[in-house]
């Protein structure tokens, strides 16, 4: 709309992309600073028709201030890449990139005492919220001479946290973990982030430990992970998968992440990467619904029978940033998951539910309101405990090569829908990646077809095969990561660069070509970048080929 944002204070709305990707963006345009509020048409929208707010429903009241981390790249700032141990060498405060402007976070009470004192065009509708006033462009402010000013009073420190880890030791294979994560920190009461998964995740390690006490024991080892300073970027799982990485990167089979359990109870939500999609389907056809008065037996029944959040497909990819996986799955390739019980998205349109990270989000709010019989609470421990003994128990881990062709496709099917036209301008070409994906298409049907014709799987055919799979998403890992973003360094699966909520597929490759597409001037070496990452598309997918090849033949 032709304004400069350059030395001025921004004011947004939270909504539907991350907070950070919004104080990034203020940056980016060289503001001064930002703030950003709560505005009822995302957290109180019958507020304009005398719908009554916290504790008569679940919507904020106008003094609800929300909290939360603005930090685009998660983990420890000033040790990018390694753990923050003892003694390690911390970067200067100027040198990380951590955010480099001041922001505040404002109720819709006080934000209203803001907005109504802005000056200059009425905004555009759809930037418009539910205050009773008009929502102007500003610069400046109506009153002449009034002007605004912003005092932030953080402290920063370096202070230690901690990660609580507890091992159920596996009776055959011990070296290899199946990691249960939730952080354990909230903003302030938390009851449903983090503290509805937490209680899960102790009544969990409850159930499995008087198994244990009755003579059962997994396969491979259990490892439960309650994470410290979850809440301001999820530091601990960042430092731990830092710490542990060469570990990790041979030893572990998969993470299992709840970071709240319970936002509504309409139904669950899942997101994975693809090698778990096969054992949470069957997890769900196990696990009996939360609910059996709404005519469903399973929460396969409940699952499939409602409107989804990942509607029309069942399961999802697009795991983002939002949550301790990410340095799991972005990190060193880990199969990762992530799941909570979400709204009906054809009744909401929500990126937080309206309680999210403020003081109302209390016990309260969880007995009288979202979950009031535990019934959720419970269903998520049955699901929980069913994949991960499963991922545990089986021989042969139940996990589908062929389900990651299902992504890859789509994967190729996306880029070339919305690229296509202008990779073919400047002489780029998708055909090798896609003639790799073949390749791999082939070897994931004879793996499985491979696997069918045994009859007789001994301790070392049964590793061998468990290590092909264990290593086929670990293939993603280029140790460059993406041009823009270099912690991330899953190729194939990633977060939009645009929004940290939302997961991308090929991050590197739609990194580059946006460079590409925003380049002003000279931009050769930007469409160069983008022929590298296509490059470096293939050589991990052409990596997941070899590894699921038949180990006795090159």
């Amino acid at each position: 709309m032709g304004i400069k944002v350059a030395g001025r204070v921004v004011i947004a709305k939270f909504g539907s992309i991350f907070r950070g990707d919004k104080v990034l963006n203020a940056e980016r345009f060289n503001a001064s600073g930002i703030i950003l509020y709560t505005d009822p048409s995302d957290y109180h929208p019958e507020s304009d028709n005398g719908g009554l707010a916290y504790p008569h429903s679940l919507w904020l009241p106008g003094s609800g201030i929300q909290r939360g981390s603005i930090v685009v790249h998660d983990g420890d700032p000033t040790t990018p890449n390694y753990p923050a141990l003892e003694g390690a060498y911390r970067l200067p405060e100027d040198e990380t990139d951590s955010p480099k402007i001041p922001a505040h976070t404002l109720s819709y009470n006080d934000a209203r005492k803001l907005l109504v004192n802005m000056g200059g065009p009425e905004v555009r509708e759809e930037w418009k919220g539910r205050l009773n006033i008009t929502y102007r462009m500003g610069p400046k402010l109506a009153r002449k001479g009034w002007t605004l000013k912003l005092e932030v009073n953080n402290k920063k420190h370096v202070v230690p946290t901690y990660n609580v880890i507890g091992v159920i030791r596996g009776s055959e294979e011990p070296d290899r973990y199946v990691i249960l994560g939730n952080h354990r920190d909230a903003w302030t009461f938390g009851s449903c982030d983090p503290s509805s998964a937490t209680a899960v995740q102790m009544e969990l390690t409850r159930s499995l430990g008087q198994l244990v006490k009755q003579g059962w024991r997994p396969r491979r080892s259990i490892v439960f992970g309650s994470w410290g300073a979850g809440e301001y970027g999820f530091f601990g799982p960042w430092e731990w998968v830092e710490e542990y990485l060469k570990v990790f990167q041979m030893r572990a089979v998969a993470h299992l992440n709840v970071d709240l359990a319970i936002i509504y109870t309409y139904n669950i939500q899942i997101s994975a990467t693809p090698l778990l999609h096969k054992i949470i389907k069957e997890a769900t056809k196990k696990a009996p619904a939360p609910d059996k008065s709404l005519g469903h037996e399973t929460l396969w029944d409940h699952w499939t029978s409602r409107y989804r959040a990942a509607s029309p497909e069942l399961l999802d990819w697009k795991l983002g940033s939002i949550s301790e996986h990410a340095p799991f799955y972005q990190g060193i390739g880990v199969p990762t998951l992530y799941m909570v019980w979400e709204i009906n998205f054809n009744e909401f349109n929500w990126s937080d539910y309206p309680l999210y990270h403020t003081t109302f989000e209390d016990f309260d709010a969880m007995k009288n309101i979202l979950d009031p019989e535990f019934r959720y609470h419970l269903s998520m421990g049955h699901l929980w405990g069913l994949i991960a003994i499963g991922l545990a128990d089986a021989r042969i881990l139940p996990m589908d090569p062929e389900d990651e062709t299902i992504m890859l496709r789509k994967m190729m099917a996306d880029l070339k829908r919305e690229f296509g036209q202008i990779l073919k301008q400047k002489g780029i070409a998708l055909a090798p990646v896609e003639t790799t994906i073949d390749h791999f298409d082939d070897v994931a049907r004879d793996f499985n077809r491979r696997l069918d014709t045994y009859t007789n799987i001994s301790p070392l055919l049964a590793r061998q095969l468990n290590d092909q799979l264990l290593m086929l998403e670990k293939c993603y890992i280029d140790a460059g990561g993406s041009p823009l973003r270099p912690h991330m360094k899953n190729m194939v699966l990633g977060t939009n660069n645009f929004n940290q909520y939302d997961g991308w597929t090929a991050p590197g490759v739609r990194d580059a070509i946006w460079e590409a597409i925003s380049c002003q001037g000279e931009c050769i070496k930007k469409w160069e970048t983008v022929k590298k990452q296509i490059s470096v598309l293939q050589y991990v997918i052409h990596s997941a080929v070899l590894t699921m090849k038949d180990f006795q033949s090159f």
